[in-house]
């Protein structure tokens, strides 16, 4: 519905179109990367006009669609075969939480949250930020390989439950009251 020929795999960037988010890089990588893969980009921001003018530049237009702000999240990450997330700076990376929790794989600049949050080749992909070869280098491993994609989200949902899932949260928090209520307990009774 995206695009014209649908034909090959997608890609989906959900971010605020800002420096510090990557798409430029992203537009770069994606120009460098298979011919087959299509590009979606959820988001908006000041750097929009210019992105679109360098994916036009790049002749990436007809694998590319700036979607704008979205309010559809979950439809888009149905659609794509796996997500992406260049930013330079993130410091916790709610796109990696979102793409395991909808089951689909992730590969990802090795910023600050992205890093915290995702284990290479395990449950994720990491490249260096502004590195347009190494990310596409890891996209066209995504794009080509449905085993690994199925693996690393498989993965990463269960990375998500494991540990920002509800029932992991509030066993965080008990876990954290249970500690204080036993060293105050243990204070009282040496005084």
């Amino acid at each position: 519905a995206y695009f014209a020929q649908s034909r090959g795999p997608i890609a989906l960037a959900l971010c605020r179109l800002h420096p510090s988010k990557g798409v430029d890089a992203l537009l770069r990588a994606l120009k460098a990367g298979p011919e087959c893969l299509r590009l979606l980009i959820a988001g908006d921001g000041p750097e929009r006009s210019r992105l679109e003018a360098l994916a036009a530049d790049l002749s990436l237009a007809g694998r590319t669609a700036f979607l704008g702000w979205r309010r559809d999240r979950r439809a888009l990450l149905e659609a794509c075969d796996f997500v992406v997330h260049p930013a330079r700076h993130e410091p916790l990376g709610n796109v990696v939480l979102e793409a395991w929790l909808a089951g689909k794989p992730i590969v990802a600049a090795r910023s600050e949250g992205p890093s915290w949050l995702i284990e290479d080749e395990r449950t994720g992909l990491l490249v260096e930020p502004d590195d347009p070869t190494g990310l596409a280098a890891a996209m066209d491993t995504l794009a080509g390989d449905t085993a690994l994609r199925d693996r690393l989200a498989a993965a990463g949902l269960n990375a998500y439950r494991a540990r920002f899932s509800e029932d992991a949260i509030a066993g965080a928090y008990i876990d954290v009251f249970t500690e204080w209520r036993d060293r105050i307990s243990a204070g009282r009774g040496r005084a």
